[in-house]
């Protein structure tokens, strides 16, 4: 009895841990896109925007140019500003690493480009 109950549970177990680990369709192997992890993309971010992670990075004591130009120091800057946070080291600008570096998400948010001649405002 008890060892036919052992078979039962393991067996309740097993089909609990492969039910997790199907998603209901196809597996994906691929990790989600920065964008769709809420993370603001390097090549999105305008001059400005650069900025504003720059002067963040530099009040924290990493060492940084405010050029606005997102270069390898920048990027080496926000991978250790992610290591010393014990964040992964992504180099991206994710939702957790602009709260740790205190930056409102609509400060760096991809501005659309509006075209002059539509009717849109």
């Amino acid at each position: 009895m008890k060892r036919g109950l052992c078979i039962v549970v393991l067996a309740g177990v097993a089909a609990c841990a492969s039910q997790s680990a199907y998603s209901g369709g196809a597996a994906s192997t691929t990790a989600p896109s920065a964008s769709e992890q809420g993370a603001a993309e390097r090549s999105d971010l305008s001059p400005e925007q650069v900025r504003i992670v720059q002067r963040s990075l530099a009040d924290r004591g990493f060492a940084v140019d405010l050029t606005g130009t997102f270069d390898d120091r920048t990027q080496t800057a926000l991978l250790d500003f992610q290591r010393a946070r014990g964040f992964p080291a992504t180099g991206q600008l994710d939702a957790s690493t602009m709260e740790a570096l205190d930056i409102d998400p609509g400060d760096v948010a991809p501005v659309r480009d509006v075209d002059p001649d539509s009717d849109e405002e």
